[in-house]
């Protein structure tokens, strides 16, 4: 160690002595947290036992774990390391010498009564607030993808009451809005959950031509077009085979290109894919009154949907939720030529990546 002509140090090595005593007071600060950490564990586990065993102790039992916990509480009281540490290992060997089958019993079933909570509160949150489902269709091209998987706010129309249907009924419910991407249960077949996009409410009349849409806003009396302006060409991969064969079969798919439409609906902007051809003349090919409690739904691939031009209304009461966002998506996609890839032959094909966790607008 150098030092100056009155036996100092110099001051670039006294500057080197702080850091290394900082440490060592981070090392004996973290080393004091944990010790009184585990302290407060045996302590809290000893009082567990006493409530659910203690009144089939002996004396000799009692007396022994009385006098650990004390010195337990005591060396906590004091916050001194020392003692915290010994209190605690002394009080651990009690319960190991007379109580390590009934311990074992508690570690058992706290672990059960945890796991239990976890899976209530995933039920729970499942039922009334979050639910994730799986696109099977390309209804929803180009918003939403076959084999896209999303989540849906389920609390945002209000909270469905438990085994209530046809229709189900709601605490707090409220009306979607125009625009909105909700899932909801097909009337056709109550077993199935169908998406698509709310395009009139309650009261509104809507007429649909060719592949324009006109509506008249419940109350106005002004009919109003809804514009779509073309942006260019869209491929895309559509599922063309029957999802409800057997799992090791091969889903057919097709490479398409239709064209892609921006679309505007009260503030909510968002695409849809047409065929560019229109049927000869202008012919209304449907004009409804939406009827109270019920909203009029069609899919964003407007050539490739089923959807309320076809089967009807949807309930308002028959709303499972909002589509939130994309949180997975697999399937082929337009860089492989749409080859149905699998998951054991080429992972970073078969995931789409680039729609991982993409807002449903």
């Amino acid at each position: 160690m150098s030092m100056d002509k009155r036996g100092k140090r110099s001051k670039h090595e006294a500057a080197l002595v702080v850091p290394e005593s900082a440490w060592q007071r981070l090392v004996q600060w973290r080393r004091h947290r944990r010790t009184r950490k585990e302290a407060k564990h045996v302590l809290k586990t000893a009082n567990k036992l006493e409530r659910r065993y203690g009144k089939r102790w002996s004396a000799e039992i009692r007396e022994d774990f009385t006098r650990g916990k004390t010195e337990v509480e005591t060396a906590l009281a004091g916050n001194r390391l020392d003692e915290m540490r010994n209190a605690a290992e002394v009080l651990d060997g009690v319960i190991d010498a007379h109580l390590k089958k009934e311990r074992r019993r508690l570690s058992t079933r706290e672990n059960i009564e945890a796991l239990a909570i976890a899976v209530l509160i995933a039920l729970i949150l499942r039922a009334f607030v979050i639910e994730a489902f799986k696109i099977p269709s390309g209804s929803m091209i180009p918003t939403l993808e076959v084999g896209d998987h999303i989540f849906v706010n389920k609390f945002v129309y209000g909270l469905r009451i438990p085994f209530t249907s046809n229709p189900p009924k709601k605490f707090w419910a409220s009306n979607p809005k125009r625009g909105d991407v909700i899932v909801f249960v097909y009337p056709v077949n109550p077993d199935q959950d169908f998406i698509k996009r709310v395009i009139a409410i309650e009261g509104d009349k809507i007429r649909v031509r060719n592949h324009t849409v006109f509506l008249t806003r419940a109350g106005t009396g002004k009919e109003e077009e809804i514009k779509r302006k073309p942006v260019g060409a869209l491929k895309y991969c559509n599922f063309s085979g029957d999802e409800s064969g057997s799992a090791g079969d091969r889903w057919p798919w097709d490479l398409e290109t239709k064209t892609l439409y921006e679309e505007t609906i009260d503030g909510t902007t968002f695409h849809t894919l047409s065929a560019d051809s229109e049927p000869d003349g202008d012919e209304t090919v449907y004009e409804k009154t939406i009827p109270p409690g019920s909203v009029f739904v069609m899919g964003d691939h407007r050539d490739n949907s089923k959807d309320s031009r076809e089967w009807g209304f949807v309930d308002i009461q028959n709303i499972k939720g909002k589509a939130l966002f994309v949180w997975f998506s697999s399937g082929a996609s337009t860089n492989n030529g749409c080859q149905d890839v699998s998951f054991w032959e080429n992972f970073s094909k078969w995931v789409r990546w680039g729609r991982f966790f993409g807002a449903v607008e």
